[in-house]
This record gives structure tokens, C-alpha cells and sequence, in this order.
């Protein structure tokens, strides 16, 4: 197993998790706090476990952030899902 990788997915996915949450959920102050805190912690200990370096954990949030994009624009709310499932569902008959 290879000591250093680029980039962190660590820190990568506690980026897009806590993105989605605070994007979702309604939650109290000291909770959205509590999330970026997580966050921020996961690539801080990856960079004290010597896992990676800075930049590892720097450049897999920035990939969180645009993972997170990527994931909110195809992102479909449960009407819309409905709408689809219920069209697919349908059967057609000839005349």
C-alpha cells in the first residue's frame, strides 16, 4: 500500500458528506459547525497520521467541492422522481 496518494479521498468525501448535509438538512448552528469541523478535522488528521501531504488533502477538497457540484446539478427532488417512475411504468397499447 502506497504511503502518499493524490488526492486525499478522505478528505474528498467528508467534503461532499458535509456539503450535501448542510445542502439538505436543516439543522441548528452549533451542528452545521460541528460538520465543518468534521470535515476540516479529516484532513488534518490525515496529514498528522502522515497519510498524505498538504496538498493531497488540500487538492481532495477542492474535488469535493466539484464532486458536490456535480451531484447537485443531476440531483432530482422526489416529485420529479415520482413523475419518471409513474412514466416508465406505463403501458402502451397499439391501436
Amino acid at each position: 500500500m502506497d504511503t502518499y496518494s493524490f488526492p486525499a479521498a478522505h478528505a474528498s468525501r467528508a467534503i461532499l458528506v458535509s456539503k450535501f448535509l448542510l445542502n439538505h438538512l436543516v439543522l441548528a448552528v452549533p451542528l452545521r459547525i460541528l460538520l465543518y469541523l468534521w470535515a476540516v478535522l479529516v484532513g488534518v488528521s490525515r496529514v498528522l497520521l502522515g497519510k498524505h501531504h498538504l496538498s493531497d488533502v488540500g487538492c481532495g477538497f477542492a474535488l469535493g467541492f466539484l464532486h458536490f457540484s456535480l451531484v447537485e446539478s443531476v440531483w432530482l427532488d422526489a416529485s420529479t422522481c415520482q413523475t419518471l417512475l409513474s412514466i416508465s411504468t406505463m403501458r402502451w397499447t397499439g391501436p
